[in-house]
């Protein structure tokens, strides 16, 4: 039996993401399937370096409650702009009515071998949000930050990154054309 490609697995892992719609469909079998698919690319992961996580990335799935619960929309946009150098990271939810949740945060990346860590092998980033707010035309309401943890990207090349975070979740980006 040949061992799919690294390239094979990514596309079925992307393929499986889009049938599950970002993982708001998913059922336990494909959950499952979609963890096995993160772990096989993450035993094939190429060497990465900090300046690869700066950029915006697209959610292509995730298993987050809290966000799965706002993205039923597939017109929505759910994406994580990260700058390693300047030390920022935002997540924002567009809504396709013009609404949108933005949360902004500090961001401290290194490499971990994993080694007597709680976290797997990758580069971690350790996260704590700073500043929050929900825009409802035309009003734009501050909220207050909430959460703070890590999470490593166990898989990272020039267009898709693997995460798993410090809650046991997976989330799978993928990056944003420039």
């Amino acid at each position: 039996i040949a061992v799919p490609s690294v390239q094979e697995v990514k596309q079925e892992l992307l393929s499986l993401a889009d049938e599950t719609k970002r993982g708001t469909t998913a059922s336990s079998d494909q959950k499952r399937r979609m963890s096995q698919l993160a772990d096989e690319l993450t035993s094939a992961a190429p060497v990465s370096t900090k300046s690869m996580l700066t950029g915006t990335w697209n959610l292509a799935y995730t298993t987050e409650k809290e966000v799965l619960s706002l993205i039923g929309d597939p017109g929505v946009d759910v994406y994580q702009k990260v700058d390693v150098e300047q030390g920022t990271l935002g997540n924002s939810i567009a809504f396709t009515d013009g609404k949108r949740f933005d949360v902004a945060g500090k961001i401290d990346t290194k490499a971990r071998s994993g080694a007597n860590d709680e976290a797997p092998y990758g580069l971690r980033s350790d996260f704590a949000f700073t500043g929050a707010s929900l825009k409802v035309p035309p009003l734009q309401l501050p909220l207050p930050p909430f959460g703070a943890g890590w999470f490593v990207s166990t898989y990272l090349d020039e267009n898709l990154r693997v995460n798993r975070d410090s809650r046991g979740d997976l989330a799978i980006y993928v990056r944003a054309p420039a």
